[in-house]
């Protein structure tokens, strides 16, 4: 997210496609996740934990997820110019939505209430269907898959054209 306030000085002399900063950042964290999901796949393999061959469909859960990611990224990039202090609003953010997401349990333990606010949420989504395809070899409905392709391209389309809306004028700022 402050790629481009670290950088200013070469984005206001050299031109260069500036797609590229919030690019690099995602492709930098995913691949950083890569590393992570390789420690979890060691402890895998002491707990003698075999995966099903449903696993097959978490790679595409991981693209989407690099497909979301980016679409924000692209927003928050050209925000955090304009809002100076949004950088530290969404760390503060990211910590709550932690909360909000299912990590150690199912959906299914939560109230028919809150889990149908939660299948709003696409990290809800994700997790439950990563939970469902990696540890209880299930295969999520179509319909779950259906709504996280169609928020992940969403996301990527409405970041991708805030940043393309506000580029010029976020150089101009720096």
């Amino acid at each position: 997210m402050s790629r481009f306030m670290s950088m200013s000085g070469l984005l206001s002399k050299i031109y260069f496609p500036r797609e590229i900063l919030p690019i690099t950042a995602t492709i930098t964290t995913f691949i950083m996740m890569l590393f992570d999901l390789s420690a979890f796949a060691v402890f895998l393999i002491l707990f003698h934990f075999v995966p099903s061959s449903m696993i097959v469909y978490f790679p595409l859960l991981l693209l989407l997820l690099f497909i979301q990611t980016l679409g924000v990224s692209f927003a928050l990039s050209v925000g955090n110019i304009y809002f100076r202090d949004l950088e530290h609003l969404w760390g503060i953010a990211l910590q709550a939505g932690f909360f909000l997401v299912p990590i150690f349990l199912t959906l299914q333990v939560y109230p028919l209430y809150i889990r149908n606010l939660l299948y709003y949420n696409p990290m809800a989504q994700m997790i439950d269907m990563s939970h469902k395809v990696v540890l209880y070899n299930t295969l999520p409905s179509i319909h779950d898959f259906t709504y996280l392709i169609l928020v992940s391209f969403v996301l990527l389309g409405v970041g991708y054209g805030i940043f393309k809306k506000f580029e010029s004028k976020a150089i101009e700022l720096l």
